[in-house]
């Protein structure tokens, strides 16, 4: 919040830390912390995911379109950390 403070002011527009904290109410705004997940939980319907993907992969190719095929990683949690959301 402080930061936030400091910022406007470096704008030009001197307001308090009770009035930004009233506005960022109004917009629905809130401190949450960060939810974690265990490493390796996977999405539910993961086979659904890959039948679909593959279903398409066949059908573009008998149909003489190529295909680019991407492996991407996930970003893995190493432990349940979490952050609070504040600074002083």
């Amino acid at each position: 919040m402080r930061r936030l403070v400091d910022q406007l002011a470096a704008q030009g527009r001197q307001v308090g830390r009770d009035t930004v904290a009233a506005l960022l109410k109004a917009a629905r705004f809130s401190l949450r912390g960060n939810a974690r997940m265990p490493a390796g939980s996977q999405h539910p319907d993961l086979e659904a995911q890959f039948g679909h993907l593959n279903a398409t992969v066949a059908a573009f190719l008998k149909a003489g379109h190529p295909v680019i095929s991407l492996d991407s990683k996930k970003k893995e949690q190493i432990g349940l950390f979490t952050r609070p959301g504040r600074e002083s």
